[in-house]
């Protein structure tokens, strides 16, 4: 079949459901084109009300994916991780070297949970980076799984919902056995309240977001894991958890500049 293209503007009825991928599931333009996706291949006067976005009409069968662990290895961003890991290590390694661990099982799951919950909220970052046109017009970031095709932005979306309610479960027995950690968990979300993390690339934007940033990455993961542990928080928690969340914000910072 020949490509197929279609230009939309802003204010089309049908222009949010083609930019969510929705193609596949009857859109007016494309009812007699079963199986297919609208990939934004150009978008032009992005952030106006003059946006247009050109679509690629392209059938699911002829995007070629990946293998299965290639495929959610890169749309959870798995090279990613060692910013959860490695403070989950350090918390380990420090309360096994001192002695006995106090509780293995609250660990055990409120490391899973962070996991899903990281899972879940860099597919919302790509889903939102995608929406807002941060990706759409940014050439050297279009190697994303929605940007290719590999899955629409609105099943990612979904996925990532699925991730992070998940993810708050397994943090219910944790909250129970350890009532401590819900000082920092309700912290947490306070600053991603203030970061407005649920609005498309606010904190990018905020006054403060560098700082929501390094709390959330460094002092208040750190003291998260020790206090699901069954331990107190100590001044060598908070150590690493600083320097850590600077590092961290410093790997952010380069390849933003990049």
């Amino acid at each position: 079949m020949s490509t197929q293209y279609v230009t939309i503007k802003q204010d089309d009825p049908e222009f949010l459901n083609y930019l969510w991928g929705q193609s596949e599931i009857g859109l007016a333009q494309v009812k007699k084109l079963n199986n297919h996706r609208a990939i934004p291949v150009k978008t032009y006067n992005l952030g106006t009300a003059e946006e247009l976005v050109t679509f690629e009409l392209k059938s699911i069968s002829d995007i070629s994916r990946p293998s299965k662990f290639i495929f959610f290895s890169s749309i959870i961003k798995l090279n990613s991780f060692i910013i959860i890991l490695f403070p989950l290590f350090f918390v380990l390694t420090k309360n096994y070297v001192i002695g006995p661990l106090a509780d293995p099982l609250s660990i055990i799951l409120a490391a899973v949970s962070s996991v899903l919950l990281f899972a879940g909220l860099n597919i919302r970052n790509d889903v939102n980076d995608h929406i807002s046109g941060f990706d759409r017009v940014n050439l050297d970031l279009n190697n994303k799984p929605i940007r290719l095709g590999w899955i629409s932005p609105f099943k990612a979306s979904r996925i990532s919902l699925i991730l992070i309610l998940i993810s708050g479960i397994l943090a219910l027995p944790v909250v129970l056995v350890q009532p401590k950690v819900i000082v920092v968990i309700v912290s947490a979300m306070v600053l991603f309240l203030i970061g407005r993390f649920f609005k498309n690339n606010s904190y990018k934007q905020q006054h403060f977001g560098e700082a929501i940033l390094f709390l959330l990455i460094g002092p208040a993961l750190a003291a998260g894991y020790q206090l699901a542990l069954g331990s107190s928080v100590d001044s060598e928690i908070i150590s690493f958890g600083a320097l850590w969340g600077f590092a961290v914000l410093y790997l952010i910072q380069a390849n933003n500049f990049a």
